[in-house]
Protein backbone atom coordinates (compact mmCIF):
# COMPACT_ATOMS: atom_id res chain seq x y z
CA UNK A 1 0.00 0.00 0.00
CA UNK A 2 2.66 2.48 0.65
CA UNK A 3 4.41 1.94 -2.60
CA UNK A 4 0.72 3.18 -4.27
CA UNK A 5 1.04 6.03 -2.22
CA UNK A 6 4.40 7.17 -2.52
CA UNK A 7 3.92 6.96 -6.84
CA UNK A 8 0.70 8.98 -5.94
CA UNK A 9 2.31 11.53 -3.85
CA UNK A 10 5.35 11.68 -6.71
CA UNK A 11 2.63 12.48 -9.67
CA UNK A 12 0.94 14.88 -7.91
CA UNK A 13 3.66 16.95 -7.08
CA UNK A 14 5.12 16.21 -10.77
CA UNK A 15 1.77 17.59 -12.19
CA UNK A 16 1.99 20.30 -9.28
CA UNK A 17 5.40 21.70 -10.44
CA UNK A 18 5.23 21.69 -14.12
CA UNK A 19 1.83 23.64 -13.86
CA UNK A 20 3.88 25.93 -11.85
CA UNK A 21 6.64 26.48 -14.63
CA UNK A 22 3.83 27.57 -17.07
CA UNK A 23 1.87 30.04 -15.03
CA UNK A 24 4.81 31.97 -14.37
CA UNK A 25 6.12 33.35 -11.01
CA UNK A 26 4.06 34.15 -7.69
CA UNK A 27 2.72 32.13 -5.16
CA UNK A 28 -0.65 33.02 -4.06
CA UNK A 29 -3.32 30.42 -3.26
CA UNK A 30 -6.31 29.21 -5.30
CA UNK A 31 -9.09 32.25 -5.93
CA UNK A 32 -12.36 32.02 -6.91
CA UNK A 33 -13.18 29.29 -9.64
CA UNK A 34 -9.88 27.10 -8.98
CA UNK A 35 -10.03 23.87 -8.57
CA UNK A 36 -7.27 21.97 -6.43
CA UNK A 37 -5.98 18.51 -6.33
CA UNK A 38 -4.62 17.45 -3.01
CA UNK A 39 -2.70 13.66 -1.76
CA UNK A 40 -3.73 14.59 2.27
CA UNK A 41 -2.03 12.95 5.54
CA UNK A 42 0.82 11.73 3.77
CA UNK A 43 2.46 11.60 7.01
CA UNK A 44 2.02 12.92 10.26
CA UNK A 45 1.77 11.33 13.91
CA UNK A 46 -2.00 10.43 15.20
CA UNK A 47 -3.92 9.01 17.81
CA UNK A 48 -6.62 6.70 17.99
CA UNK A 49 -9.36 6.16 21.14
CA UNK A 50 -11.71 2.93 20.29
CA UNK A 51 -14.53 2.95 21.99
CA UNK A 52 -13.78 -0.51 22.73
CA UNK A 53 -10.43 -1.39 23.37
CA UNK A 54 -7.03 0.12 23.90
CA UNK A 55 -5.75 3.55 22.70
CA UNK A 56 -2.83 4.55 20.65
CA UNK A 57 -0.39 6.67 18.93
CA UNK A 58 1.42 6.26 15.81
CA UNK A 59 3.68 7.94 13.57
CA UNK A 60 3.07 7.09 9.77
CA UNK A 61 4.64 7.75 6.75
CA UNK A 62 2.52 7.73 3.41
CA UNK A 63 -0.12 6.33 5.86
CA UNK A 64 -0.93 3.40 8.70
CA UNK A 65 0.11 -0.07 8.48
CA UNK A 66 -0.59 -3.10 8.99
CA UNK A 67 -3.59 -4.08 11.14
CA UNK A 68 -3.75 -0.21 12.21
CA UNK A 69 -4.96 0.41 8.85
CA UNK A 70 -8.05 -2.16 9.70
CA UNK A 71 -8.53 -0.85 12.90
CA UNK A 72 -8.25 3.24 12.95
CA UNK A 73 -8.65 3.93 8.60
CA UNK A 74 -8.94 7.52 8.84
CA UNK A 75 -5.22 8.78 8.73
CA UNK A 76 -4.98 6.67 5.55
CA UNK A 77 -3.58 9.15 2.78
CA UNK A 78 -6.05 10.31 0.70
CA UNK A 79 -6.86 12.45 -2.52
CA UNK A 80 -9.02 15.34 -2.20
CA UNK A 81 -10.52 17.20 -5.12
CA UNK A 82 -12.08 21.08 -3.92
CA UNK A 83 -13.81 23.80 -5.94
CA UNK A 84 -12.90 27.11 -4.94
CA UNK A 85 -15.90 29.67 -5.15
CA UNK A 86 -16.68 33.33 -4.04
CA UNK A 87 -15.46 34.79 -0.61
CA UNK A 88 -13.09 31.57 -0.13
CA UNK A 89 -15.57 29.25 0.70
CA UNK A 90 -14.67 25.39 -1.04
CA UNK A 91 -16.55 22.93 -1.57
CA UNK A 92 -14.71 19.06 -1.81
CA UNK A 93 -14.45 15.75 -1.72
CA UNK A 94 -11.32 12.92 -0.57
CA UNK A 95 -11.25 9.60 -1.19
CA UNK A 96 -9.22 6.93 -0.08
CA UNK A 97 -8.54 3.52 -1.32
CA UNK A 98 -6.00 0.73 0.88
CA UNK A 99 -5.34 -2.74 0.86
CA UNK A 100 -3.39 -4.27 3.75
CA UNK A 101 -1.82 -7.50 3.17
CA UNK A 102 -0.22 -9.29 6.04
CA UNK A 103 2.10 -12.24 5.77
CA UNK A 104 -0.73 -14.90 7.26
CA UNK A 105 -4.04 -14.11 6.82
CA UNK A 106 -6.67 -12.41 4.01
CA UNK A 107 -6.27 -9.17 2.65
CA UNK A 108 -8.10 -5.94 4.42
CA UNK A 109 -9.88 -3.99 1.83
CA UNK A 110 -10.42 0.06 2.88
CA UNK A 111 -12.25 2.49 1.02
CA UNK A 112 -13.17 6.14 2.45
CA UNK A 113 -14.99 9.34 1.48
CA UNK A 114 -14.67 12.80 2.70
CA UNK A 115 -17.34 15.11 1.51
CA UNK A 116 -16.23 18.91 3.23
CA UNK A 117 -16.82 22.36 3.39
CA UNK A 118 -14.51 24.89 4.03
CA UNK A 119 -13.15 28.44 4.03
CA UNK A 120 -9.79 29.48 2.97
CA UNK A 121 -8.43 32.91 4.71
CA UNK A 122 -5.41 34.47 3.16
CA UNK A 123 -2.73 35.24 5.70
CA UNK A 124 -0.36 36.51 3.05
CA UNK A 125 0.19 35.25 -0.95
CA UNK A 126 2.83 32.68 0.71
CA UNK A 127 0.27 31.33 3.78
CA UNK A 128 -3.36 30.28 3.34
CA UNK A 129 -5.41 28.85 6.99
CA UNK A 130 -7.87 26.51 5.32
CA UNK A 131 -10.28 25.27 8.05
CA UNK A 132 -12.59 22.52 6.53
CA UNK A 133 -15.51 20.60 7.86
CA UNK A 134 -17.36 17.34 6.65
CA UNK A 135 -17.70 13.80 7.06
CA UNK A 136 -15.64 10.60 6.98
CA UNK A 137 -17.39 7.29 5.61
CA UNK A 138 -15.03 4.51 5.70
CA UNK A 139 -15.96 0.76 4.37
CA UNK A 140 -13.09 -2.09 5.99
CA UNK A 141 -13.73 -4.98 4.12
CA UNK A 142 -11.98 -7.85 6.58
CA UNK A 143 -13.98 -10.86 4.96
CA UNK A 144 -17.30 -9.28 5.67
CA UNK A 145 -17.51 -5.42 4.97
CA UNK A 146 -18.18 -3.10 8.47
CA UNK A 147 -18.72 0.70 7.99
CA UNK A 148 -17.13 3.61 10.82
CA UNK A 149 -18.40 6.91 10.39
CA UNK A 150 -17.17 10.09 12.05
CA UNK A 151 -17.10 13.89 11.89
CA UNK A 152 -14.13 15.65 10.17
CA UNK A 153 -12.62 18.84 11.47
CA UNK A 154 -9.21 20.13 10.05
CA UNK A 155 -7.48 23.27 10.47
CA UNK A 156 -4.94 23.02 7.38
CA UNK A 157 -2.13 25.51 6.86
CA UNK A 158 -0.86 25.89 3.11
CA UNK A 159 2.20 26.96 2.08
CA UNK A 160 2.55 28.28 -0.85
CA UNK A 161 6.50 28.28 -2.16
CA UNK A 162 5.67 28.71 -5.70
CA UNK A 163 2.78 29.24 -8.02
CA UNK A 164 0.15 26.35 -8.38
CA UNK A 165 2.12 24.29 -5.63
CA UNK A 166 1.81 23.92 -1.84
CA UNK A 167 1.98 22.18 1.29
CA UNK A 168 -0.83 21.28 4.24
CA UNK A 169 0.01 21.25 7.66
CA UNK A 170 -2.13 20.69 10.33
CA UNK A 171 -4.45 19.22 12.76
CA UNK A 172 -6.86 16.86 12.15
CA UNK A 173 -9.84 15.20 14.18
CA UNK A 174 -12.48 12.28 13.10
CA UNK A 175 -14.67 11.74 15.88
CA UNK A 176 -16.24 8.60 15.69
CA UNK A 177 -20.04 8.82 15.22
CA UNK A 178 -21.30 5.25 14.42
CA UNK A 179 -19.97 1.84 13.65
CA UNK A 180 -20.54 -1.84 12.55
CA UNK A 181 -18.65 -2.95 15.54
CA UNK A 182 -16.59 -0.23 17.01
CA UNK A 183 -16.40 3.95 16.89
CA UNK A 184 -13.18 5.35 16.45
CA UNK A 185 -12.09 9.00 17.20
CA UNK A 186 -8.66 9.69 15.57
CA UNK A 187 -6.82 13.17 16.29
CA UNK A 188 -3.83 13.94 14.12
CA UNK A 189 -0.97 16.48 12.85
CA UNK A 190 -0.97 15.73 9.69
CA UNK A 191 0.67 16.93 6.24
CA UNK A 192 0.61 16.26 2.73
CA UNK A 193 0.85 18.35 -1.04
CA UNK A 194 -1.66 20.27 -2.74
CA UNK A 195 -1.96 21.90 -6.51
CA UNK A 196 -4.85 23.92 -8.01
CA UNK A 197 -5.37 25.07 -11.72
Amino acid sequence: MRKNWVAIAVAVAGLCWSSSARAGDGSSFAGPGSVSLAAERLFGIHHARPSVGSNYTSFSLFGPGGLEAGVAPYSIPRIGLDYFAAGGLTVGLGAEVGVVSPENGSNTTILGLNPRLGWALRASDAVTFWPRAGLSYVMVDLGSSAYLLAAALEAQLVVTPTRNFGFLLGPTADIGLSATHTKVTELGFQAGLIGWF
